[in-house]
């Protein structure tokens, strides 16, 4: 869950009264028509750990810029919102990191010091400005 989500005061999606969870149903078909995406609004492994794809994605951006990093998050959301793959497996991510035509070791580096903390530091970030949840635009 993460540290922004119970400081913003989010509640886990099966903490939520039952007429939020069935409205997120709607809005999740909602902008999967909207923006013409396929999207399963129940997918297999949801909610799941995103942390390691979140460090994923920064150890790609530190090493192969934001074009490469803005893929793998596009990859990311795909492999659970589309597929159905458990993103918190670390196969699952080491085959994302093939898939999207990086070098393998970027999985390994993505456990760096350096990339926690920058995990750290984008953490504390969202929560001095507030954040308190994410939208595609």
């Amino acid at each position: 869950m993460g540290s922004v989500f119970p400081v913003s005061g989010g509640l886990p999606l099966g903490k939520r009264a039952p007429q939020r969870q069935a409205y997120r149903l709607v809005d999740l078909a909602r902008f999967s028509r909207y923006l013409g995406l396929p999207l399963n609004p129940k997918p297999k492994f949801f909610p799941v750990a995103g942390d390691d794809a979140a460090r994923l994605i920064i150890a790609t951006d530190l090493h192969d810029g934001t074009d490469a990093a803005m893929r793998m998050c596009a990859a990311v959301f795909e492999a659970v919102w589309v597929q159905e793959r458990n993103i918190g497996d670390p196969n699952v991510l080491e085959a994302l990191v093939t898939e999207c035509g990086l070098p393998a070791k970027r999985a390994e580096q993505s456990q760096s010091q350096a990339v926690q903390e920058r995990y750290e530091a984008y953490t504390q970030e969202a929560i001095d400005i507030q954040v308190f949840g994410a939208r595609a635009t």
